[in-house]
């Protein structure tokens, strides 16, 4: 269950610069399928989630802070019983008001007990997460940014994931009637500690001809785009782009058995679109916006040759009335797997949110992802509905239902689906929950 820190709420302490906030929040579960164990038996399971935040808004300086702890326990399964601890950092850079110089600083660290669908089973993490980026306003049209990215997954069992990264960007604005000029270079190191766990999982036939191994990879990007308006502010950018990948041979080759590595390197031109679908002077009430681009992946899983593919999303949202919300979006995206396998996701959703008095919101969504893997013949479908229900008794008390539906199919072929608690299966899962939180 995720944690939620609260928008808007009375504060605890008032400070001069800021307020402090306590959410605390009780949620029971029902969970008709239970991953994680070898006969998915029902269970039911209780979590409390104190969170303290405190938020400081005041001048050129923002900061978010919090600590939260979620405690939970379990009526059968009492050896996934955790507290989890989980805190978070966000903040701009303290400059002087006008300055050339502007920045952001990001930090967080969870530890959870997470569904992993990928790897169809219950899994302990802890997660570590931040981001620095600053810019710099060299003169009138130019612009020198920088951003650094890390983050280290710890899988109990699975092995650990850690990825960084550098982008460094030269940026010439507005010349040409509104052309802006990007030229980029982007570093990023994926390891991990730990081979692939889905070989016997989608056909043990095939474990000869898979590799195993951990991944450990450098890429470096370079890039140029030249953008310019489409319509509106819609903006289209040609990009070309360069890309040089070091990594070892066995990632691709089972057969390989010494150290040695290999070089891959690759070109594209792509397109790029990001903007408002629709003008908001013509529809005031739809919210829309889309970013689409064709681009190859930095860290790229085992058996991975790293072709290209069409990455991106669109959302449109409609306030059909002063109480209604609709919203649909799609989206495309690329990443690496827990079990160290390249996945493409396309997925389509919908939601809508109703406002029912003062004091109750009612909502549902409907989503079906289509999961792609790289470097084996394995492909998910997915489909998840819910409906969720939310009424504030008090200034500080709220009760909430949330019912979800899921319909998980894979194509794995009858020989993965062994006596183990990871493996693939079919299956529909229910789940029902009733929270009640208190802010102050």
């Amino acid at each position: 269950m995720a944690l939620a820190l609260p928008k808007r709420a009375t504060a605890l302490v008032d400070l001069p610069s800021g307020d402090i906030v306590l959410n605390t929040a009780l949620t029971g579960t029902y969970d008709s399928y239970f991953i994680g164990t070898y006969d998915h038996s029902p269970d039911y399971y209780a979590t409390l989630s104190p969170v303290l935040s405190y938020q400081h808004n005041i001048g050129p300086t923002n900061l978010r802070t919090y600590i939260g702890l979620a405690v939970t326990r379990y009526d059968k399964n009492s050896r996934y019983d955790s507290e989890d601890l989980s805190a978070g950092i966000n903040t701009s850079l303290p400059v002087a008001e006008g300055s050339r110089l502007s920045g952001r600083f990001g930090a967080t660290y969870a530890e959870s007990t997470q569904i992993d669908q990928i790897l169809n089973d219950r899994v302990a993490m802890k997660s570590l997460q931040f981001d620095f980026g600053a810019s710099y306003r060299t003169g009138l049209k130019t612009t020198l940014s920088d951003s650094v990215g890390y983050t280290r997954n710890e899988r109990k069992i699975y092995g650990n994931q850690t990825i960084g990264s550098n982008h460094l960007t030269f940026g010439y604005a507005d010349f040409l009637e509104d052309t802006n000029l990007n030229l980029s270079h982007t570093y990023t190191r994926t390891k991990s500690s730990a081979g692939n766990y889905a070989q016997y999982v989608y056909d043990p036939a095939l474990i000869g001809n898979t590799p195993d191994v951990p991944l450990d990879q450098t890429t470096n990007s370079f890039d140029i785009g030249v953008a310019h308006p489409l319509y509106g502010r819609i903006i289209g950018e040609v990009v070309y782009g360069y890309m040089i990948m070091h990594r070892s041979a066995k990632e691709t080759d089972p057969l390989i058995t010494d150290n040695r590595t290999t070089d891959d390197r690759s070109s594209s031109i792509s397109l790029n679109i990001t903007g408002p679908l629709l003008p908001p002077e013509r529809f005031p009430k739809v919210e829309s916006s889309a970013s689409i681009s064709y681009q190859q992946s930095a860290s790229r899983g085992i058996n991975d040759s790293g072709n290209k593919s069409v990455v991106g999303d669109a959302r449109l949202a409609w306030n059909a009335r002063e109480r209604t919300r609709l919203s649909l979006g799609v989206s495309r995206s690329q990443t690496l797997g827990s079990n160290n396998f390249s996945v493409a996701n396309t997925a389509i959703n919908a939601g809508v949110t109703e406002n029912i008095g003062l004091a109750t919101k009612l909502s549902g969504t409907a989503s079906y992802t289509w999961r792609t893997y790289r470097g084996i013949n394995r492909n998910d479908n997915v489909l998840d509905a819910g409906v969720a229900l939310q009424h504030s008794l008090t200034q500080h008390w709220s009760v909430g239902g949330n019912y979800t539906f899921q319909n998980n199919n894979t194509n794995a072929p009858s020989s993965s689906f062994q006596a183990s608690r990871f493996r693939l299966e079919n299956y529909t899962r229910h789940v029902v929950s009733l929270t009640i939180s208190c802010v102050y």
